[in-house]
């Protein structure tokens, strides 16, 4: 019964009863019907053939059912090992140090805007001098959204929130593409 699947192991043990209670049912018709030529013994080595096979039968059944409390707990590791092995490529500490690169660089974008806007709020009113009006300098645009143009370029102020939320879009677009080419090259 060596590496059989827990129901081979359950069927040749009923197989095994079955046939020992077929013997014996076929010696005891055999007597009924007059057969002088079958004895007391062969009856009753039959019958204890029979509650040999019955033992074997429950101990097939036991082996069968250990057999698969091993199947359930090796498919058990396996999947725990399968997550584990994936998990590990995502620690805590990983996920940390990638926000705190994420919170950096975050931080550098948003400084970048503010800059940008305190550079243009700053300009506006010196650009704005009778001075400048004489060159290619237009100053313009309402408070919140104040602009310079400077040579044809407009220089206009920016809205940290509005870029930050467009970082974090973009990257969870990117994120979703990602994701489902993981998941089509582990279908395929």
């Amino acid at each position: 019964m060596t590496n059989q699947t827990p129901d081979q192991i359950t069927a040749a043990g009923d197989q095994e009863a079955a046939e020992a209670e077929q013997l014996l049912a076929a010696l005891e018709d055999r007597v009924r019907d007059g057969d002088d030529t079958v004895t007391a013994e062969q009856v009753e080595e039959a019958r204890g053939l029979r509650r040999f096979a019955q033992l074997r039968r429950e101990a097939a059944q036991r082996k069968a059912e250990s057999a698969r409390k091993a199947q359930t707990n090796a498919e058990a590791a396996r999947r725990r090992d399968a997550f584990l092995a994936t998990v590990t490529d995502c620690t805590p500490e990983d996920i940390g140090a990638a926000a705190k690169r994420a919170e950096d660089a975050l931080f550098e974008l948003l400084d970048l805007v503010d800059r940008r806007n305190h550079a243009i709020q700053a300009a506006i009113p010196q650009l704005a001098s009778p001075v400048c009006h004489e060159s290619d300098l237009d100053v313009g645009g309402s408070y919140q959204h104040e602009t310079v143009t400077v040579e044809g370029t407009v220089y206009a102020q920016v809205g940290g929130r509005s870029v930050a939320d467009r970082a974090l879009n973009e990257a969870a677009n990117r994120l979703m593409h990602a994701d489902l080419a993981r998941r089509s090259s582990r279908a395929a």
